[in-house]
C-alpha cells in the first residue's frame, strides 16, 4: 500500500473483513505472523501508534450521555495533533443543528455520521473505515464518501471494509486495492 491509497476489502457479512481490521489497528493481538503498519510491527506499537490513525467501526462507538460537540471534544483531547473547531465537521455532515444533543437521542444513521468525524478530526495519517455508510440514506453516504475522497486527495491512507459493492468503488480498479473475500480463513 501507498500513501494516498484506499485499499478496499470487499466480502459478505462474516467473512473476516472487520477481524482483520482488528488486527491491523491493533485491537486483536493474538494472530500469527508478522503485521506493519506505518513501519511498526503491530504487536509492538507503543502509544504513539494511535497518534497516527484513526478507527471507525460498524457500530459507531460514541457516548451516549455526552453531546456530538462533547463526544467531538473530548476525543480530540486524546491527541496531541492541534485542536480542530468540530463545527464545520457537524455542519459538512448535516448535525450542526443536533451539536447540543446528548448522542443518546440521535438515530444510527446521525451517530455513523458523527463517528466518522470523529475518526477524522484528528487529522491521522490512516483510516481504518469498516462499513462507513451503514445506516446512512444515500444522500448521507454520498457525503461521506466525498470527505472519504477528499482525506485521500490530501494523502491519507485509508483501509475500507464493506459487503456493498457500492462502497467498493471508493478503491477504484485497475489499482490492486480491491481485495474479495469469500471465506472467513485469512492467510
Amino acid at each position: 500500500m501507498h500513501k494516498g491509497e484506499i485499499f478496499g476489502f470487499l466480502g459478505p457479512s462474516g467473512a473476516g473483513k472487520s477481524t482483520l481490521q482488528k488486527i491491523l489497528c491493533g485491537i486483536l493481538r493474538n494472530y500469527r505472523g508478522s503485521v506493519r503498519v506505518l513501519n511498526t510491527e503491530v504487536k509492538n506499537r507503543k502509544d504513539s501508534f494511535y497518534e497516527n490513525i484513526g478507527v471507525d467501526f460498524e457500530f459507531p462507538n460514541l457516548y451516549g450521555k455526552f453531546t456530538a460537540l462533547e463526544n467531538l471534544l473530548f476525543f480530540s483531547s486524546l491527541y496531541g495533533q492541534k485542536k480542530q473547531d468540530p463545527l464545520p465537521y457537524l455542519e459538512r455532515v448535516g448535525l450542526s443543528a443536533d451539536a447540543q444533543k446528548k448522542v443518546s437521542s440521535y438515530s444510527k444513521g446521525m451517530k455513523v455520521r458523527l463517528a466518522f468525524i470523529r475518526v477524522i478530526i484528528h487529522r491521522p495519517a490512516l483510516l481504518f473505515l469498516d462499513e462507513p455508510t451503514s445506516g446512512l440514506d444515500p444522500a448521507f453516504a454520498r457525503i461521506l464518501k466525498d470527505m472519504i475522497l477528499e482525506q485521500k486527495k490530501e494523502g491519507k491512507t485509508i483501509i475500507l471494509t464493506t459487503h456493498n459493492m457500492h462502497d467498493a468503488v471508493l478503491a477504484p480498479p485497475p489499482s490492486p486495492a480491491q481485495n474479495f473475500f469469500s471465506t472467513s480463513k485469512i492467510s
